[in-house]
């Protein structure tokens, strides 16, 4: 969770004064950290529950994303297509703009944590059993929430601090381009012989992840800095 907020909060420092109009106009004021879970919320709910597949991608190991077979519901790379194009629309409701807009902040960060990227085999490190400093958990919740949990600053603190510390002037711009830069990762997060993992992991891996925060930051502002000022 803190992983999207971060993220969030980054991008939200880098709007644009148009942008910012119009996503405050979007979301009835509301802050972008604030909703930058409402898709995790979302797809527990039964009218959302067929968001599911959207959050994530599957490609096997040893293939790339032409070779491999697209899940016919959607992925994270389709949805983020998919609700930038939402969101260039000028006839579709405010609902309609306002749950696109939501989709994508949170698709935006999901496609930068590279078990989101991963293998159906182990369902994205979900099937990979883990002890984190002694408590029962798995790979893919240590990457989507305890790598970062240490860290008692405050939101904005630690948002600060990250960006001081990953001045990021990474150029890619496309969503396929963000996708292998993640998998790209993935042979390093499987990297551990004793499954008992704590300083030695969270101290090779941390600065990984937070460094695909702030490209996520400052990623998410670019492309909302470009469909605000040139399609709404």
């Amino acid at each position: 969770m803190k992983g999207h907020q971060l993220i969030a909060y980054i991008a939200q420092q880098q709007l644009d004064p148009q942008s910012q109009k119009h996503i405050e106009q979007i979301l009835d004021g509301k802050s972008m950290v604030v909703l930058a879970t409402w898709a995790d919320y979302a797809r527990k709910q039964k009218a959302w529950k067929h968001t599911g597949p959207w959050h994530y991608i599957n490609i096997p190991k040893g293939q790339s994303l032409e070779q491999s077979q697209r899940n016919p519901k959607g992925d994270v790379l389709s949805q983020l297509e998919y609700f930038e194009q939402q969101l260039k629309q000028p006839n579709i409701s405010k609902l309609e703009r306002q749950q696109a807009l939501k989709f994508y902040i949170h698709f935006v960060s999901d496609i930068h944590q590279p078990l989101h990227v991963g293998y159906a085999s182990d369902r994205g490190g979900n099937k990979v059993s883990v002890s984190w400093y002694g408590k029962s958990s798995n790979l893919h919740r240590v990457w989507d929430s305890q790598l970062l949990d240490s860290n008692k600053l405050s939101l904005g603190k630690y948002a600060e601090q990250l960006q001081r510390q990953y001045p990021s002037n990474d150029p890619l711009f496309h969503y396929e381009e963000w996708l292998n830069q993640s998998r790209e990762l993935l042979p390093a997060v499987y990297q551990f012989g004793d499954k008992n993992l704590s300083d030695n992991y969270a101290n090779q891996h941390r600065p990984t992840l937070e460094l695909q925060i702030v490209r996520a930051g400052k990623r998410l502002a670019d492309k909302l800095n470009h469909i605000f000022n040139n399609k709404v």
